[in-house]
């Protein structure tokens, strides 16, 4: 036996000479013995000794051993103690019975002190064995049930730092639903100087704790505009500064996506770059009469090489045009088949939502959850929607 796996053996017999010889075969060995002769007791001293095997006698006048098997077996301290049953019998029903209330082995008395000593051990370091795996395994449960638990404060986190719906000369509505493991997604929006309104959505890779602090960083670095050397109604200088000053290496080798737009409410020139990001949706106006577009550049993502280029790109926008961005937590959904969707299908999705009357964002999301699509999202899920 191991370090710190003591061999406990409660011999349960209503004859003492049957225990006497049972200890004396044990002669040599580091065994701790208990002995009940009324079987009636045997329940209270097995949850005081704890044993890790037990010996019990088949034929007693005060209990029948299988009785007390059942016993054994219903209560929690002796439940998985293994049980080995002693009788003179050697019937192959009696064996069977045995086996059938719960025991672990079965043994002709008094079998020979190789046989018993081996069977003892045996038995009791399959307990031990048993014990320290049901241990780790619950050790294991209550991590992940703290993991969960940080992982939802996380969420909620996260959750408290994105911003209230705009109501004014630029609208906004927006859907986060985290997932289990909780990813990198945060966007955010604020006025410049009351002329230009900042816009942006962002995705770190990986999922965990670890990938909602950085993504939590980045955001507060753009909201309180903290990036010497940037203009950040300048997308592709934001994003040239953020990949200077976040590089992988440096961020337990976590990179991000992002889209980032400025709106110029004067002239309505919009100007955005994105960085390995899903392509925003720009769905004008019916009065506009343009067609629906995918607004994208074709910059990396930010965080892998400090010597990528970034660029951006402008375009005007009309009253009433709207912009969605998201996160490709919506566009990699799994279907009932196991099949992955793509942008197109995304794409597909939001066109058939567009045709509904109500919240754009909510007819997304409906859709998403709908039990007859059979939609699985195993990655954060952010839809925000400008409308100008």
């Amino acid at each position: 036996m191991g370090l710190n796996q003591p061999v406990r053996v409660l011999v349960v017999d209503d004859q003492e000479m049957v225990f006497e010889k049972i200890r004396s075969l044990f002669y040599g060995e580091s065994v701790e013995f208990a002995y009940v002769a009324d079987p009636t007791e045997a329940l209270d001293v097995a949850e005081k000794f704890q044993p890790t095997v037990i010996l019990l006698d088949l034929i007693m006048p005060q209990m029948e051993g299988l009785t007390l098997l059942k016993f054994f077996r219903a209560k929690t301290a002796t439940k998985e103690v293994p049980v080995v049953v002693l009788s003179m019998k050697e019937e192959d029903v009696v064996k069977a019975e045995a086996f059938s209330a719960g025991a672990n082995d079965y043994l002709v008395k008094l079998p020979g002190k190789e046989e018993l000593v081996a069977r003892v051990l045996y038995h009791s370091q399959a307990y031990h064995s048993v014990t320290e795996r049901r241990m780790a395994y619950d050790k294991l449960e209550q991590s992940q049930e703290e993991l969960k638990k940080d992982l939802a404060d996380a969420a909620c986190y996260v959750q408290s730092l994105l911003p209230s719906f705009e109501r004014g000369e630029v609208k906004s509505e927006w859907k986060f639903v985290p997932s289990v493991i909780l990813g990198g997604d945060i966007f955010d929006y604020h006025w410049i100087s009351n002329r230009y309104f900042v816009f942006y959505l962002l995705d770190v890779c990986g999922h965990g704790v670890g990938a909602a602090l950085l993504s939590v960083t980045l955001s507060s670095v753009l909201k309180n505009q903290s990036l010497p050397g940037a203009d950040f109604l300048s997308p592709a200088e934001v994003l040239r500064e953020l990949n200077r000053q976040f590089p992988m290496e440096s961020h337990n080798e976590m990179f991000f996506t992002i889209w980032y737009g400025v709106y110029d409410k004067e002239t309505g020139l919009l100007t955005y770059s994105s960085g390995g990001h899903p392509p925003a949706f720009y769905l004008p106006s019916e009065e506009a009469g343009q067609p629906f577009e995918k607004l994208s550049t074709t910059c990396p993502v930010v965080g892998v090489d400090e010597g990528l280029m970034f660029h951006q790109v402008e375009r005007f926008v009309g009253p009433r045009d709207r912009l969605l961005l998201f996160s490709d937590g919506l566009v990699e959904l799994k279907t009932e088949g196991g099949r992955i969707t793509d942008l197109s299908d995304f794409e597909h999705l939001v066109r058939k939502a567009e045709s509904e009357k109500g919240s754009l964002v909510e007819q997304i999301w409906q859709r998403v959850n709908a039990p007859s699509e059979g939609y699985e999202y195993f990655d954060d899920c952010s839809l925000l929607l400008i409308q100008f």
